[in-house]
């Protein structure tokens, strides 16, 4: 029998013990309630507090991970930020104009400054 079929049987047996008919063995059909299922019900019990535990810890430890993975998004876009000032920077036609434009002058300093994580590339 599984555990949903006790679970379905000891419901079954409270629903017939509130019964007229059964008014005179009411002490009788506790005691054979709680045999059969006492032991079964608080394990199931036990095992409802065991899962509410379970989910308050995957609650944390998703709680930590939206946390975690916040910080590191935002890294990243600023990672980006500066990858992407740098590349402009390069990308842009008018500092190549003569020798000493500034894209030459500079000789790759902004890129490194970028890669290195220093902030105004």
């Amino acid at each position: 029998m599984t555990n949903a079929d006790r679970l379905a049987k000891a419901i079954q047996a409270l629903g017939e013990f509130d019964h007229e008919e059964f008014a005179d063995l009411k002490a009788e059909y506790a005691i054979k309630f709680v045999d059969e299922y006492a032991e079964f019900l608080i394990q199931r019990a036990e095992r409802v507090e065991e899962s509410e535990k379970e989910n308050k810890r995957l609650e944390k430890f998703i709680d930590n991970l939206q946390v975690v993975h916040f910080t590191e998004l935002q890294t990243e876009k600023a990672e980006n930020a500066r990858y992407k000032q740098a590349l402009e920077f390069y990308a842009d036609e008018q500092n190549y104009i003569t020798f000493d434009s500034p894209a030459i002058k500079d000789s790759g300093y902004k890129a490194r400054k970028a890669l290195r994580g220093e902030k105004d590339a």
